[in-house]
């Protein structure tokens, strides 16, 4: 891909290889992706999707390669790296005695950015969960808890967002979720 602007990409993966149980399931990838770029990986079951975006985002370590994540490999800056992405990687887990804004407010808390306050409500509301947000997450279906991990993965304005099947359980009347707000 060719970088606009010479600016350079929000990711970059250079060279990233991946064993598990003496298998190659991820073979020498490179790509980078520019800000503002929309992508999607498609494949079969197996084909090694959810594993590059779990090495993306620290879950699981390569065995080589690297990622830059707004120029910062996540192999020796993975705080700052990492402090710039949002994401859901297969089903987002909460605290289920605790409601849809505690949740949200604890991961507030826990992050290397300061959230204001008034961010919580707006991606409650981008997600269309403001009037579920003193609800425990333990009363709400598949597709609310997908659509709070949309709002959690939003919660630090994050420079990248990675979502791995976010659609998952979700109504598709809700899909239409005030999209000019993710720009």
């Amino acid at each position: 891909m060719t970088q606009a602007n010479n600016e350079k990409p929000i990711l970059e993966i250079k060279n990233l290889n991946k064993k598990i149980d003496g298998q190659t399931v991820i073979d020498n990838i490179h790509f980078s992706i520019q800000k503002g770029d929309i992508y999607g990986f498609v494949g079969s079951n197996g084909a090694g999707k959810t594993t590059t975006l779990r090495m993306i985002t620290r879950l699981i370590f390569a065995n080589s390669g690297d990622i830059f994540i707004d120029g910062h490999s996540i192999k020796n800056d993975s705080i700052l790296a990492l402090s710039r992405v949002g994401s859901i990687i297969e089903n987002p887990a909460f605290y289920l005695h605790l409601t849809a804004k505690q949740n949200l407010i604890l991961s507030a808390k826990l992050a290397a950015v300061k959230v204001p306050k008034p961010r919580i409500n707006e991606v409650l509301s981008i997600v269309d969960l403001k009037e579920a947000k003193d609800s425990k997450v333990k009363t709400f279906s598949l597709g609310m808890k997908q659509r709070l991990g949309i709002a959690n993965a939003l919660l630090c304005y994050p420079s990248l967002i990675i979502l791995d099947e976010p659609t998952n359980g979700v109504d598709p009347c809700r899909l239409r979720m005030n999209i000019r707000h993710f720009y």
